[in-house]
Formats: C-alpha cells, structure tokens, sequence
C-alpha cells in the first residue's frame, strides 16, 4: 500500500503545501526533515498567486471525509479560480486503515 510520505518522496516535487491541520507535523516528523513541506495557509495574495503558479510544486489535503479545516483548500482554491487555475488530483492516498485520506494535486491552466 502506497503511503503519503513515500509518494511525496517520490514525486521529485520541490516543494509539498499542505492545505489542512496536522499533516505537516507528521510529515516532519516521519521524514526526520527531509521533505520540503509548508503551509498553503498563505495570506499575502501575491504570495498565493506565486505558490499556485510555480511549477515543481504539488499539494497535499486530507479528503473530505477527514478535512480538520476546510477553509484553508477553500481559500487556495478560490485564488487559483480568480487566476485562471484549477486543481488536478495527482493521487489519492491511504491512511493504515485502507481509507482513502489523502489527496495529492497541483494547479494547471483552466480548461
């Protein structure tokens, strides 16, 4: 079973923006460092804007069945709209259980 923190490895992204509560702690914390994970809980727009547009970036959410805030993948994702990007999932991953937890994507051009 594939895990979050091996995908992440994986996916030669230069940086992981995490848009829920509690998963970059632990992300920290089971790579002893390693990925490069920050908080997509930006509030300076133009900051947004650049993280949202800026290739070698993917994203990381709980799915809604276990989103802890909301807010902050709504925010990002009226920014990406306002725009003209959208999110496209790259994977969804499992938690130990077998539920579909997390969601990986990145932003592309609207179609």
């Amino acid at each position: 079973m594939e895990t979050l923190r091996g995908y992440l490895n994986r996916s030669g992204a230069e940086r992981i923006f995490v848009a829920d509560w509690g998963i970059i702690e632990t992300l920290s914390l089971l790579s002893e460092g390693g990925l490069p994970v920050y908080s997509a809980d930006v509030q300076d727009p133009a900051m947004f804007d650049r993280i949202i547009v800026s290739p070698g970036q993917i994203f990381v959410s709980h799915t809604p069945g276990f989103t802890f805030d909301p807010g902050i993948r709504e925010r990002l994702e009226d920014r990406a709209r306002r725009i003209g990007r959208q999110p496209v999932q790259l994977a969804l991953i499992p938690d130990s259980n077998g539920r579909s937890t997390f969601e990986v994507f990145r932003f592309e051009a609207a179609q």
